[in-house]
Formats: C-alpha cells, structure tokens, sequence
C-alpha cells in the first residue's frame, strides 16, 4: 500500500545530526513491510531554525521512500508558538492542499496519517481524504490549541481568538477522520473529545518508542579519544572518578521552572562532597536563564547542543538519567522522546513527572521519582551508595525498552493497524 506521513516539523534521515521521531520510525516500518511511503514535510528544519533548501522539492530517499519538501514561506529560529512559525504552518498547510489536488488517481495514497498538532493540517487531510474517499488517521501528541492556555497563563486576546479557531478545525478534523490515534490513553481522548463520538475499534494507542543505537567503533582507541577530547572541554572527565546524571533535551520554561529542585540536590551534593555531576545537553530559549541559575554550581555542566555520537557517548557513561520537567497536565500524560532516549541505554530515570511517567516508572521498576530538591539528593545519594540495586534498575530497563518500547515493536504493530484500516476501508 502507499502511505502518506504528514508531519511538518520533524528532523528527516539527511539531515546533519537527525534523531528519531515518530513519524521517521513510522516511515521506516512501513519501508521495511514493503509498503511505499510519501513524508509531506517543511524544507525548513525547525529544531536547527535554517532551510534543508529553498524551495519546494521532492527527494526520493529509496525506491519505496520520497520525501515531499515544502518552501518556508516565513522563516522562524525558535521552536516555541511565535507568529512566524504559525503564519509557516497555516500557509504551508493550504500549499499542502493545492499540492494534494494536483496529485494523479495513480499516486494517490491509500492511507493518509496527518499529526496532531497542528489541526488545520488535520483539517486540510480529512478535507482531501474524505474528497478523495481516503482513509485518514490522526495521531496525537500534542494537546494544541489547549497547551496555549497551560504554556501561557492568562492569555492575550489574539490567542485566544486564534486557540478558537484551531478548536473549530481539530473539531472538523476529529469528526471527519477515519481512525485516531495517540501516544497515550490520554492523547487518544483528547482527540476522540474532540470527535464528539465513542472510541472505535479502529482506533489505537502506542507509545512514541525509539530506535536502539549501537556505538560504532567503540573499541577503537581513536573513536575513543575523539570523544574523550570532546567531553574533556566541556567539563566532563572520564579519566575520573565521577558519576555522571544525562539529561538531553530543549531548554525550554518547561524545563526551567523545574530547574530550582535540581539545583537544591546538586547543591547539597556538592556540599557534601557526592562525587556526582549533572551534564545539561541542549539548547533553548531559555538556555541562558538557567545558565545563570546553575552557573555557580561546579558539578553542573551545561554542554550546548551535542551531536547524536557524542550524546551516546556520554549515555553510555552514565549513572542515570533526569526527567525534571514542569508537572503539567500534558507532560503528566505523557511518555516523551526523552524517556524512551534514556530507556534505551538502558539508564535509569528520574523524575519529578506525577501520572503516566511515574507509574510507568513504579510499574516497570525503572527509576526514581522525587517531589521535592531533598527527596533528589537522597536519591542520589542511594544511586552512588548501593551498585547493586543500580544495576537490577538498569537491567529493568533494558527489559522494558527491547520488549515494548523498542521502535521496531512499536511501529510494526503501526504499520498493522494501518493495514486493518485500508482493509476495512477497502470492504465499505
């Protein structure tokens, strides 16, 4: 069957540095069952803020795999909701219209998967699914145009009227799609609210997974020493006896409102002589904020963005992992990119998360979860002091990932439930 994926912003497979997200998991199932897939996506890359090219252009990446770009109209550097990147999503979205009714009978899809956010782009593929009398499915992960009220506080008029509009077209998009799905029970409802009708049995949830990685040439004293000069820079020396916390990640308010905790610990420990560090990789609008928040404390690092090698590197290295993030109702629900990153390093994880993260958590024996800056350094102190009960939490872990978050477990069952949806589609 042919497929179509749309998600315009997500790093692509030729990007620089590209990590995997969902719809590039996906995609790559779909691949390897023999399916053909299309990616409609933006040739703006939005995590880096720079065009992949200038205009609008398909790339065929493999006989089964074509890459769809679509011209930038308005150019943006942050990757939070400002004007420039809304004005990009609304036009390209109709760019995207215009392009689906110029598509041939002989290359339309036989399924379409449109992610949610944003809802006009969900509007304008039911619109051309129900045209066209193609299945559409919608997959959540987000809880726009909601999240605007969570993110912002009291918001401004123009936001208001703006979260109006979208709520006007999720709702036309929930009505009219085929199947929804979410990365959680939460997400799915979310979307099925929105619907105005019962959860069907085409419906579905799954996790955002992630892809094993393997270090290439790990024994090789060059490979080595490459990455060894690298951390050696930014503060982290493997050369000695250090533990170290891996945290990745934008460095958003999300992330800097739950940055007072971390520091209470990180302080304690650095006062109590914890021969423990926190290395922060990423970047952010709020990057230089929470630099000068942790800046007087030695045993954090903050190392900037970090390219894929060296990040698994340090993973590798490390004793566990943080998750301290706002406790917003949208991140209480949900299991991040973040979380199934250190999953898969088998790292266990730390959280100040309350709901799905906790649970999941509590529920596999996989790490840690605080509520407050001493109930962490406590934490902490247990990691360093007891190497047994650290490596039962790293085997769980392992065990967890492989046996139901691991991508290529994820995304076949992805890949069936859009199949029983073409087939169903098929007998109406």
């Amino acid at each position: 069957m042919r497929v179509w994926l749309i998600k315009l912003e997500e790093d692509l497979p030729f990007d620089d540095t590209p990590y995997s997200y969902r719809m590039g998991m996906l995609g790559a199932a779909l691949v390897q069952r023999g399916h053909e897939v299309v990616r409609w996506c933006s040739a703006h890359n939005h995590k880096q803020g720079n065009d992949r090219v200038n205009r609008s252009t398909s790339i065929a990446y493999n006989d089964h795999y074509t890459f769809n770009l679509i011209k930038c109209f308005f150019h943006y550097t942050d990757s939070g909701h400002g004007i420039y990147r809304l004005l990009n999503i609304y036009v390209t979205s109709f760019v995207l219209l215009w392009r689906f009714l110029s598509t041939t009978s002989k290359n339309a899809p036989d399924v379409i998967v449109c992610s949610m956010p944003a809802p006009i782009t969900c509007a304008i593929a039911v619109f051309y699914g129900k045209l066209k009398r193609i299945p559409v499915v919608l997959d959540a992960r987000d809880m726009w145009p909601d999240v605007f009220v969570l993110e912002k506080g009291a918001v401004s008029f123009k936001l208001r009227l703006l979260a109006a509009l979208m709520r006007i077209e999720l709702r036309y998009a929930c009505k009219g799609a085929t199947a929804l799905s979410g990365i959680t029970k939460f997400f799915l409802d979310y979307l099925i609210k929105y619907s105005g009708r019962d959860q069907s049995s085409l419906d579905f949830v799954l996790p955002i997974g992630y892809e094993s990685q393997a270090q290439d040439g790990s024994d090789d004293t060059t490979y080595d020493n490459k990455h060894v000069n690298f951390w050696s820079k930014k503060g982290v020396d493997f050369n000695k006896n250090e533990a170290y916390i891996y945290f990745a990640g934008t460095l958003n308010n999300t992330v800097l409102n739950a940055i007072p905790d971390v520091m209470n610990a990180m302080d304690r420990a650095f006062k109590d002589e914890l021969n423990i560090k926190l290395v922060i990789c990423g970047k952010g609008e709020c990057a230089s904020r929470i630099k000068g928040m942790v800046d007087y404390l030695p045993n954090i690092v903050l190392a900037g963005h970090v390219s894929p090698d060296h990040l698994l590197y340090l993973k590798a290295r490390s004793l566990c992992a943080l998750l301290s993030i706002e406790n917003r109702i949208d991140y209480q629900n949900s299991l991040s990119n973040k979380f199934f990153d250190y999953l898969s390093g088998g790292l266990p994880i730390i959280t100040n998360l309350t709901g799905v993260p906790r649970d999941t958590i509590e529920s596999y024996n996989i790490g840690y979860c605080y509520d407050s800056g001493e109930e962490l350094y406590k934490i902490l102190i247990k990691l360093c002091s007891t190497p047994t009960e650290l490596e039962s939490l790293r085997q769980n872990a392992k065990v967890a990932f492989e046996t139901y978050f691991q991508s290529h477990v994820v995304y076949t069952s992805y890949s069936r439930s859009l199949e029983k949806i073409v087939l169903n589609h098929g007998k109406q």
